[in-house]
């Protein structure tokens, strides 16, 4: 059945491939010793189709073998190459299953599937001479079943988050290969304990916490991808005077950069009740917290004022901030007040991309460089009264293009991701479509703004176009 099946799956395709579409080809990395269930979803093509000329590409412990593979497989009459590599077997796989790849003139991989989730959809976007609309990629073993809160892209890259852990593991695309992980480490939590409270902090603090039985937090609560890479910011739970002998549990943020070979760490201007370095803001003391984006040189970051309690709305968001001997020193304010929805801090972290910054319950646009903040007609967030009630959608991310933007929003009753796309000369919503990733957050391919990733089971993420939700 194997065979049968097989030589089903390779007539179909090379019987297709006479006129070549364009100057791709289709690399197939085959493993004989894998089952039927590898090419299961396969269909006859129509008898004038056209797609790319195919190579296969076996292990190299399959060569001495070569002649009788052909025979059992009956490839000796198809219009095919063959190549016999491990090296090229272990590029073109998918984790060593069997897959196929759409290949350019240039080597860039167009697309890249396992062969037992290879459908008919696919083969008839590769007889129009384009890529398939919908990639697969298998997570490797060191992602596949670990929970992540925070999935990112870069296009070249999958950043996944773990906040309890501290660590961010990163798979290369389109192969879905291991690449590293970046961890937060012991040095780099006392580097951030002796910025912000005096060199040598990182101990009494931590005493002092054990003596106190008090939960000892260590977690990620933020992370992006910006101008300096991939930045986290961290919470650290310390002890600050609160008047006379007593002491009150607080925390401060720490923001770690990830480099190839290091780890960076900076701290935001004080905090309450740890220092007196706040800028003073008509009166009212300022903080930040834990959103941050580096554009041109510069960090951005949400504010509050240290007073807030109840509602938001008016104050101003977002600051300007400047490296300054391990600490973030304050520039500039920006004069953007936050919307009167606002009332708590509900969904109130600002989101960034490039040169520009959204709130998740706003449709507006708000630059980094001081120009006039931008609106976006036609999509509107209603926030019940209570703290409790959630808003109906929010923002979950965006990027910007030439007179575009795109952006993931959620709406909580149907518990769904939209991605939007909004034109900004026109003034007008291009298109609104749901994302099938149910409740898993997608994130937006910055390569091609047109698709999205997300992630389905435990080892597997979906790229797709939008035109196929």
């Amino acid at each position: 059945m194997q065979r049968l099946v097989l030589a089903v799956l390779l007539f179909t395709l090379i019987a297709c491939s006479r006129t070549p579409a364009g100057s791709d080809r289709l690399v197939i990395a085959l493993d004989p010793a894998e089952g039927v269930s590898c090419i299961k979803n396969m269909e006859l093509l129509h008898a004038n189709a056209n797609i790319p000329p195919i190579t296969f590409v076996f292990a190299a412990q399959y060569r001495k073998d070569s002649a009788e593979i052909i025979r059992s497989l009956s490839l000796r009459d198809y219009d095919a190459t063959y190549t016999w590599s491990d090296s090229l077997f272990h590029l073109r796989s998918m984790q060593g299953h069997s897959a196929l790849n759409l290949v350019s003139s240039n080597g860039d991989t167009r697309f890249r599937k396992q062969l037992k989730l290879f459908t008919q959809e696919d083969v008839i976007n590769l007889q129009r001479h384009r890529a398939p609309v919908s990639d697969t990629l298998l997570l490797p073993e060191q992602v596949a079943h670990n929970a992540y809160e925070t999935m990112l892209t870069d296009g070249s890259r999958l950043y996944f988050c773990d906040a309890q852990k501290k660590k961010i593991d990163v798979v290369s695309l389109p192969d879905g290969k291991y690449q590293k992980t970046f961890t937060v480490g012991r040095q780099d939590v006392e580097a951030a304990f002796d910025l912000a409270l005096g060199k040598g902090a990182y101990a009494l603090h931590k005493k002092a916490l054990a003596s106190l039985n008090t939960p000892d937090q260590e977690v990620l609560q933020y992370c992006s991808l910006s101008g300096n890479g991939l930045v986290a910011v961290a919470a650290y739970a310390c002890l600050a005077a609160a008047g006379g002998a007593d002491t009150a549990v607080t925390r401060f943020y720490a923001v770690h950069t990830f480099g190839d070979s290091a780890v960076g760490t900076m701290v935001f201007p004080g905090m309450p009740l740890l220092h007196k370095t706040f800028l003073q803001d008509p009166g009212e003391q300022i903080r930040c917290v834990p959103a941050v984006h580096y554009y041109k040189g510069a960090c951005f970051a949400g504010i509050r004022k240290a007073d807030t309690v109840k509602s938001l709305h008016g104050n101003r968001f977002l600051a300007k901030l400047s490296p300054e001997q391990g600490r973030l020193r304050f520039l500039e304010i920006f004069d953007y007040p936050m919307p009167d929805i606002y009332r708590n801090d509900d969904h109130a972290l600002p989101l960034f991309d490039k040169a520009y910054c959204m709130l998740p319950l706003a449709s507006k646009m708000y630059s980094l460089e001081g120009q006039a903040p931008v609106d976006i007609r036609g999509l509107t967030f209603n926030a019940g009264p209570d703290l409790p009630a959630p808003p109906d959608k929010y923002i979950a991310e965006f990027r910007t293009g030439a007179d575009q933007v795109t952006l993931i929003y959620y709406v909580t009753a149907q518990r769904q991701y939209h991605l939007l796309r909004y034109d900004l000369k026109k003034g007008l919503i291009l298109f609104d479509q749901i994302i099938p990733s149910g409740t898993q957050k997608p994130v937006i391919d910055p390569k091609d703004n047109n698709y999205v990733y997300y992630r389905v089971k435990d080892n597997l993420v979906v790229r797709q176009h939008h035109r196929f939700f």
